[in-house]
């Protein structure tokens, strides 16, 4: 079983899905709640049930931590990364690990992997992360410090940017 929470946070409202492995997907802050149940319908066509668990009052309880301007214990969540590639998987664990407030450049993250020349394969990767804010994709930028694709281009660089800013401002 699926289920789902959606919530309002300083900067918007955020969904979280969860299933017995973990959290599967998270959104970043929407405009309304609708958008947020629209995108959770296109996403998984299997029914989804409204409601808590532990692990969603867990994730609700760090995400509204971490826009309160807090460095949240995400490391407490457990991810279902289940259905990605080993590639894909080692990707966000190596973002995941990525400290509040600093930034890592996607050439940095295919050295960890052993490939430094995988830097696209990186950003692809992270394009199609699942779990913005747990795993901060935003804290990846190029390495000439330029902020470059984000949510593969679905949003805008200026939320990007936002969010690395928050976290600078709240260390």
């Amino acid at each position: 079983m699926i289920k789902y929470s959606i919530f309002k946070t300083n900067m918007g409202w955020v969904g979280v899905l969860v299933n017995q492995r973990g959290v599967l997907r998270t959104t970043l802050p929407m405009g309304t709640r609708l958008k947020v149940k629209e995108y959770f319908t296109s996403f998984n066509n299997s029914l989804l049930y409204s409601g808590l668990n532990d692990e969603i009052t867990l994730v609700k309880r760090e995400i509204n931590l971490y826009f309160n301007g807090c460095n949240p214990k995400f490391n407490l969540i457990n991810m279902d990364l289940s259905e990605l590639t080993n590639f894909s998987r080692n990707v966000l664990n190596i973002s995941r690990k990525i400290p509040y407030g600093e930034t890592r450049s996607y050439k940095w993250i295919a050295k960890s992997l052993g490939n430094p020349r995988s830097y696209r394969a990186v950003g692809q990767v992270l394009a199609k992360n699942p779990l913005p804010i747990l795993i901060p994709c935003h804290r990846v930028i190029a390495t000439s410090g330029l902020l470059q694709g984000f949510m593969g281009g679905k949003i805008d660089l200026d939320l990007k940017r936002k969010l690395i800013d928050f976290e600078k401002n709240h260390i």
